[in-house]
C-alpha cells in the first residue's frame, strides 16, 4: 500500500507535485514547529509519560511540539502542550487526494515524531498501525523529519506490517526501544532500525496533586520506621493476552501477594497505585477490589486523578514495584527502584533486559498463579540492596539511550 503511495506521489506526479511541496515548504515551514503523534487519544497514563517528555524534550531544544490530535475535541493541555493539528481531518488517507492533501499540509512542520510504544506491529489494530506508518512515510514525502520513536516490537507482527515498515523511505527513522525488538525487526529484514530505550526515561518526576504528597508522606513514614514499601500495579491487560485470566482472578491472585508476603515480611507496607482509570476493568477498579480485602494490614490506596508525574514521583519512594505495565515499570527503574514484571506481549524481557534483570519477569502464562508469583516477589525483597545495586548501575546508560529518541531531528 505504502510503495503505491510513493510511487504515485513521486512517479507520476513527480515534477508538478514535487516542485509544489519544495516551495510551500519554502514559504510555510516553521523552523520551530514539530509535529507529536500521540499513539492514542488521551486516557492513558503511559501515553502521557512519552508524551510529556518528549514534548519537554522539544521545549528544550526551543522548539514548539504541536501534538496530532486523533479525535476531534482531544486536548493535551495537562501536559502543558496548547497547540494542536487536526489529525482526524485526515482519517482514511484512502484516496490520492487526502495523501496529496496531507503531504502538503504537513510541509508546516520542520519534523514529524510519532510515539511509537506498543501500537506498530498491530497488535492491537492493524489498521492504526498501518496508519501510522502511512502518516511517517508521507510525512518524509513532505520533506519533514520523520521519526517513530521507540516502540517494541512482539514475536508475531502480521505480514502486511512486516511490508509496510520494511517499505518506508529512507526519510522515516524507524527506532527500537528494546535490543528484542530490535533483533526481530533485523529478522523481518528490516535492518536500519536502531536502538533507543522509551521515552519516559526522560520524565522528570512532579508533584501536582495533594493525594500524592500524602502517598508520598505515608512510604517516606514507613520507610523512615524500618519498612520496606513495595508499589503493586495490575492491570487487565492480560486478560486481553489469555483466556486463563478474568479479572476476578487478577484480583485474588493479588490479594493473595499481599497475604503471603505480609505473613513472611511482616514489616512490609504497601500502596496500591493505578496506572489507567479507564473502563470497567481498569487499574483503579481493580486496585480499589484488592484494597477492600487486605485493608487490615498496612496499605495505602493511592487514588485518582493520576499523571504521569505524580506517579514518577511517588515511585521515587518505593524500595520495589511490582507490575504488569510497562510505564510503571519504567517511572520505578527510572528512579533507580527494583521493579518485579508481569509479561504480556514479550515486552518486559526486552526492558528488563537494558538492566541486566531478564529474570526478574514472570511468563505471561504463569503471570498470576499465586503461588509462583508470591515466591518471585519474596525472592526478589531477599536480594533488594543487590537488585537496586544493579538498577544504579545501568540507569544512566539507559538515560542516554532514551536520548537517542532526539537523533533523527534535522
Amino acid at each position: 500500500m505504502l510503495s503505491s503511495v510513493y510511487r504515485l506521489i513521486g512517479g507520476g506526479f513527480r515534477l508538478v507535485a514535487g516542485h509544489c511541496v519544495r516551495l510551500l515548504r519554502l514559504v510555510r515551514c516553521s523552523a520551530r514547529d514539530v509535529l507529536v503523534v500521540a499513539p492514542a487519544s488521551p486516557g492513558s497514563i503511559g501515553d502521557e509519560a512519552m508524551l510529556h517528555a518528549l514534548c519537554s524534550a522539544l521545549y528544550r531544544k526551543e522548539l514548539r511540539p504541536v501534538v496530532g490530535v486523533a479525535s476531534e475535541g482531544d486536548s493535551y493541555k495537562t501536559i502543558g502542550v496548547h497547540d494542536t493539528y487536526p489529525l482526524y481531518r485526515y482519517h482514511s488517507l484512502g484516496s490520492i487526494s487526502d495523501r496529496l492533501r496531507l503531504v502538503l499540509s504537513l510541509t508546516r512542520f520542520r519534523a514529524v515524531y510519532l510515539i511509537g510504544a506498543d501500537c506498530m506491529d498491530g497488535f492491537y489494530s492493524e489498521y492504526d498501525s498501518l496508519r501510522r506508518l502511512q502518516i511517517a512515510g508521507l510525512a518524509s514525502v513532505s520533506g519533514a523529519s520523520a521519526v517513530i520513536t521507540g516502540f517494541s516490537f512482539n514475536a508475531q507482527p502480521t505480514p502486511q506490517i512486516v511490508a509496510e515498515m520494511a517499505g518506508q523511505p529512507e526519510g522515516v527513522t524507524l527506532y527500537a526501544r528494546d535490543k528484542e525488538s530490535l533483533n526481530r525487526l533485523h529478522f523481518h529484514g528490516i535492518t536500519r532500525a536502531r536502538l533507543v530505550a522509551d521515552l519516559a526515561f526522560l520524565l522528570e518526576a512532579g508533584i501536582t496533586e495533594a493525594h500524592t504528597q500524602a502517598a508520598v508522606d505515608w512510604s517516606r513514614e514507613r520507610r523512615c520506621s524500618g519498612r520496606t514499601v513495595i508499589g503493586v500495579n495490575i492491570s487487565f491487560i492480560h486478560t486481553l493476552s489469555s483466556d486463563v485470566y478474568s479479572p476476578q482472578r487478577i484480583v485474588d491472585c493479588s490479594t493473595q501477594l499481599i497475604e503471603a508476603v505480609a505473613a513472611k515480611f511482616p514489616l512490609t507496607s504497601f500502596i496500591l497505585i493505578p496506572h489507567d482509570v479507564r473502563g470497567e476493568h481498569s487499574d483503579a477498579a481493580l486496585l480499589q477490589r484488592v484494597y477492600e480485602r487486605v485493608s487490615a494490614y498496612d496499605v495505602f490506596m493511592y487514588p485518582p486523578p493520576l499523571h504521569a508525574c505524580d506517579i514518577k514521583a511517588l515511585a521515587a519512594h518505593l524500595d520495589m514495584g511490582l507490575t504488569g505495565r510497562m510505564h510503571f515499570a519504567i517511572a520505578c527503574l527510572g528512579s533507580g527502584v527494583p521493579v518485579f514484571c508481569l509479561e504480556y506481549q514479550d515486552k518486559f524481557s526486552g526492558l528488563l533486559g537494558f538492566f541486566g534483570l531478564e529474570s526478574e519477569a514472570l511468563p505471561a502464562a504463569t503471570a498470576f498463579k499465586s503461588e509462583v508469583l508470591a515466591e518471585k516477589c519474596m525472592n526478589m525483597l531477599e536480594r533488594l540492596p543487590e537488585v537496586a545495586a544493579q538498577v544504579t548501575l545501568h540507569l544512566d546508560e539507559v538515560k542516554q539511550l532514551s536520548r537517542r529518541n532526539m537523533e533523527g531531528l534535522r
